[in-house]
């Protein structure tokens, strides 16, 4: 039965996408691959349900526009100029070299040129969505291979822009048949730097709208408006020509950069993720599984020569920027797979008639396989790299361990696994009373910061055991833990309760419904930062009140034993501790 009409299609779409969803929970799989499983099933592939007709491809179109107008959400100056050498220098090479050898070989093989380039950026990009989900189950968030990578994801989120308003200019003119691409890249020059403009003449008037309506207190009104906007600035686009797509990532970027950012963010986030599903169900109908069976060494070959060519640039990419081997080759792993904006860029070639209709089924097909087999392909980099540089001097490791050693000498200190803001204040109060101490930092910025702070720090995961015994946490006195992954405090508390079982360990917490399990492991007291801040508040408070240090510190001894994140202070030691606070 082929339904149609749009209350049947919703039905019928919501229905089937609830169905893949609840499957892709119990099996810890990304979202993504549910929708493009239930596109299978129901499109003409498949079941047969639904068809690929212009109501749907409107519903799908949306959760474009406001895909585009999220990322530009994302895209402020400051963020970029903070990882700007992995974003512009590894993003940037990472993007160019994949998309120069992809764009070659499709030119060799005999496809167009505006064909070649949509190819070039459907093979450059790979998933943020589900390279970021699969990281943080795998509590590698803060690790150097993550940083390498969402720089360079972050790059290649950027870069959709200029291949989408490619695509549209390349629909509009002769380069579908292999015309102009000299003129074609010409218009996109042109029409970026129009919206350049226009971005910078709205952006005023566009952040006064925005704080104006947030004054009024009205969640509807203000939805309504970030909606508008995205909506807006996509249908100004397209009667200049442009891809939908661009203005909405124009509107995106102008109010980014507004104080209200955050909560455009949440407020949208639903509508996002239920067009941009319904766009990744249709993206699922237009993957001709058949292909694996009319073509299949051409499918397998496509999904091989993927892998391989991406994992290769970035090993090269790696080498170019200085990385260490391990993390270049966990990166490389990583990335090695089609993203949603691979598709994106695919089905919109596609629907333009820049691709051929013998490549294009393939290499959709190839991309959809990538996605599938990613989750399995970055788990399973971590064992193998760490087979392969187990003990090598060039691994990020190896480089940790030698600084460490000439820490050797330190006995009795403090070790800090964290230089976070928490982490930094701990080492400089330490630091001033010249008690030694030792702090450890996987993020490059934090290091950075804490050592221009004089601080005693060494670049370093805390969470490897390796690390932890360089760092001397048997001959250590305490263990100050500042994370903000609730796994990896789990991990350091148990080698370190391994190595030195009566260690006094402290721990920070940001995320208070982890408190639980934390407290499960028995460290000596656990401080959510939120109620630490609150104490530290009510402390100058009471001080400007006129009330003794003396009753000042007896109350919020108390109240720390209440809330039961320190001992009673009638322990003499224990008092001693609280009181620090």
């Amino acid at each position: 039965m082929s339904v149609n009409t749009l209350d049947y299609l919703l039905l019928i779409l919501l229905g089937g996408m609830a169905a893949f969803l609840a499957l892709a929970a119990r099996l810890r799989v990304p979202p993504i691959l549910a929708y493009l499983f239930a596109g299978l099933a129901l499109g003409p592939g498949g079941l047969g349900l639904v068809q690929d007709d212009e109501a749907l491809r409107k519903l799908a179109e949306i959760g474009v526009v406001l895909l585009m107008f999220m990322i530009g959400l994302e895209f402020s100056l400051p963020r970029l100029l903070a990882a700007r050498r992995a974003v512009f220098l590894g993003g940037g090479l990472q993007v160019v070299l994949t998309g120069l050898a992809a764009g070659l070989i499709a030119r060799i093989s005999g496809v167009p040129p505006a064909g070649a380039a949509a190819i070039a950026g459907m093979v450059a990009m790979s998933s943020t969505a589900l390279v970021l989900k699969q990281l943080a189950d795998q509590g590698e968030l803060a690790s150097h291979h993550a940083r390498f990578a969402i720089g360079i994801l972050l790059f290649q989120d950027l870069a959709t822009v200029p291949f989408l308003a490619f695509i549209g200019a390349a629909a509009a003119g002769p380069a579908g048949e292999g015309g102009d691409v000299l003129a074609i890249l010409g218009e996109v020059a042109l029409s970026l730097a129009f919206v350049g403009v226009l971005g910078y003449v709205l952006r005023p008037p566009i952040r006064h709208l925005l704080i104006a309506v947030a004054r009024l207190r009205s969640r509807e009104l203000f939805l309504v408006t970030a909606l508008l906007l995205a909506v807006g600035a996509a249908s100004l686009a397209h009667l200049a020509g442009l891809s939908p797509a661009i203005g909405a990532f124009l509107a995106g970027m102008v109010a980014g950069e507004s104080d209200v950012k955050g909560e455009i963010e949440e407020d949208i986030r639903p509508f996002r993720d239920l067009f941009l599903g319904i766009f990744f169900v249709t993206v699922g109908m237009q993957v001709d599984v058949g292909a694996l069976l009319t073509s299949p060494l051409l499918t397998i070959g496509l999904l091989l020569a993927l892998v391989l060519l991406k994992a290769a640039i970035v090993l090269i990419v790696g080498a170019a920027v200085g990385a260490a081997r391990d993390v270049t080759l966990r990166t490389a792993l990583i990335l090695a797979h089609g993203g949603e904006f691979s598709l994106l860029i695919g089905t919109q070639a596609t629907a333009a008639g820049i691709l051929p209709a013998d490549i294009a089924p393939p290499l959709l097909l190839a991309l959809t396989l990538s996605l599938v087999l990613a989750p399995s392909l970055i788990l399973l980099s971590r064992s193998l790299v760490q087979r392969i540089y187990r003990g090598s001097k060039h691994s990020a490791l190896a480089r940790t361990l030698a600084d460490l050693d000439r820490q050797s000498d330190l006995d009795e200190h403090v070790v800090i696994a964290g230089a976070g803001r928490v982490g930094r204040v701990v080492g400089a109060v330490l630091k001033r009373l010249e008690i030694p101490c030792l702090l450890l930092e996987a993020d490059v910025d934090r290091f950075r910061e804490a050592r221009r702070l004089g601080l005693n720090v060494i670049y370093g995961d805390a969470r490897r055991a390796r690390v932890l015994d360089a760092a001397g946490i048997a001959r250590a006195r305490l263990l100050v833990i500042t994370f903000d992954d609730p796994q990896g405090v789990q991990r350091i508390i148990h080698h370190a309760r391994r190595r030195q079982p009566a260690i006094e360990i402290y721990v920070s917490l940001t995320m208070e419904e982890y408190l639980p399990a934390i407290r499960a492991l028995k460290p000596t007291a656990v401080y959510p930062e939120a109620e630490a801040a609150g104490l530290a508040l009510a402390d100058a408070v009471l001080a400007a009140l006129g009330r003794s240090a003396r009753e000042t510190t007896r109350h919020l001894q108390e109240i720390l034993a209440a809330l039961g994140h320190a001992p009673d202070p009638q322990d003499e030691a224990d008092t001693r501790v609280a009181s620090s606070h």
